[in-house]
């Protein structure tokens, strides 16, 4: 369950590139968390603004908070981060706010 109470049905786990995580899913949103670890976990995904030919983002929580102690470090990894075999992931389902 996210900060908002959202609750999901399944998530994704792969490697990633530790990065900065965002409360939206564009590369001049403000950084929300730090993922520092890998291999970890994405809920949904969603469009967003391009970031390196991608417009694939993922929804998940950060391993740091940066700011905004009350969102919990959720916020979106831009899909370049994330290594999968295509984008988005088959199977991890769309955020029902997209």
């Amino acid at each position: 369950m996210d900060w908002t109470g959202m609750g999901f049905t399944g998530d994704l786990w792969c490697e990633l590139t530790p990065g900065s995580v965002r409360i939206q899913s564009r590369s001049t949103s403000p950084v929300i968390g730090i993922m520092r670890f890998s291999p970890h976990w994405f809920v949904c995904w969603k469009e967003g603004s391009d970031y390196l030919g991608n417009n694939i983002w993922y929804y998940t929580q950060g391993d740091q908070i940066v700011t905004s102690p009350k969102v919990k470090a959720w916020g979106y990894l831009p899909a370049d981060m994330v290594e999968a075999p295509q984008h988005p992931f088959p199977g991890l389902t769309k955020c029902s706010w997209s």
